[in-house]
């Protein structure tokens, strides 16, 4: 079972993709803030991370600057915008992939999830992937 930290702090968001990650095997802890996901990180050693670029009190970006465990952990920026320079700057500071919500139902998410996982880790320039 894979573990995944899920940072969305927009509650409909949250449930819904918790959910059906939740029905597809994956173990998810859920946070609705950077702030939080910063210490969820420090107790729990997770397979993969979706992380929202626009939160409240730590956003995507200073998550990014300051979680240390790329190497093992895949990150996902989940955002419903692709901003070329914030695409760019998320890539530079570590993330695996960028994916926009709006063409991510949770039944897409899972199956690109699941297809990220069997991935080697790779590090991408400012390509966004989708």
């Amino acid at each position: 079972m894979h573990k995944l930290l899920l940072i969305e702090d927009y509650p409909v968001i949250s449930v819904m993709y918790a959910k059906v990650l939740k029905e597809n095997g994956f173990s998810v802890d859920t946070v609705q803030d950077g702030e939080q996901a910063l210490e969820k990180v420090k107790q729990t050693n997770y397979d993969i991370i979706l992380l929202d670029m626009l939160l409240p009190k730590v956003n995507g970006m200073e998550f990014l600057k300051k979680f240390k465990d790329h190497g093992k952990t895949k990150v996902v920026a989940l955002s419903d915008f692709d901003y070329k320079e914030t695409v760019k700057q998320a890539f530079e500071l570590g993330i695996d992939k960028f994916w926009l919500k709006v063409d991510n139902t949770p039944h897409v998410l899972v199956k690109k999830l699941e297809v990220l996982l069997k991935e080697p880790s790779e590090r991408h320039d400012n390509l966004l992937t989708q």
